[in-house]
Formats: C-alpha cells, structure tokens, sequence
C-alpha cells in the first residue's frame, strides 16, 4: 500500500460533516465512486447519489455528481443557489417543489405497481391455462 502524507484535522472533519448534511438535505447520499475512468484509482473523490426516493427521477445506483471535497461543496452551493433564485424570483416555492417531487414519487409507484400487477396476472394466466 503507498503511503500518502495528508493531514486530516478538525477543520477537514467539520467541512465533510457539513457537506453530509447539505447534500442529505438536497436528497443526496455519498459515497465511493463506483467506475474509474482516466484518472488513478488512488484519487481521493466523493460520489453523490440519490437518497431513497429524495430525487425521483434518478436510479439509486446513479452517481449523479463526481469530485473532490471542494468540488462537491461548489456542486452543492450551486444547487442551493439555483433554489434561493427560484425562490427570490417566485418561479418555485419550496412548498411547490415539494408537491411536484411528492406527486413525482406516487406517478413512479404507481408504474412500479403496475408493472408487478400486469407480471403477476400474466403468472396467473399461464398457470391456469
């Protein structure tokens, strides 16, 4: 294994507690980058991706953002950002997001449930045919 000198104190510590929480806030969890492309497998980065169904939209095994500690907190404040806009301009409240993504949710179910009923009955059709 090669040794690599990096000095991680409180600051560090306190700078990824608070990048955990943003980003599970947003709908996101971290974790490991899961394909390596280019770049040595030994580079240090942190994958974000969908948190339970937080973001509808997305697989859960998506990596939906790649990058350094630094990187992540950029991506992040982004999103925050591009939310205050939103907010500031009255193009999206939070309340009305948070109905858009709820309705988002039960329309991905229900197909989700429709699928597993249209499986079962076609199970059933040919077992008693």
């Amino acid at each position: 294994m090669k040794q690599v000198g990096v000095v991680v104190g409180m600051n560090i510590i306190e700078r990824i507690d608070q990048v955990r929480e943003l980003a599970e806030f947003f709908g996101f969890r971290m974790g490991r980058r899961q394909h390596y492309g280019f770049e040595d497998s030994s580079t240090d980065v942190i994958s974000l991706y969908p948190k339970d169904d937080r973001l509808p939209t997305y697989s859960r095994d998506t990596s939906l953002f790649t990058g350094s500690l630094s990187d992540v907190e950029n991506f992040l404040d982004g999103i925050r950002w591009a939310r205050k806009y939103d907010s500031m301009i009255g193009a999206m409240s939070d309340k009305r997001r948070e109905q858009y993504e709820a309705k988002e949710v039960a329309r991905l179910e229900r197909i989700v449930y429709n699928k597993a009923k249209a499986e079962t009955f076609k199970i059933l059709k040919q077992e008693n045919a």
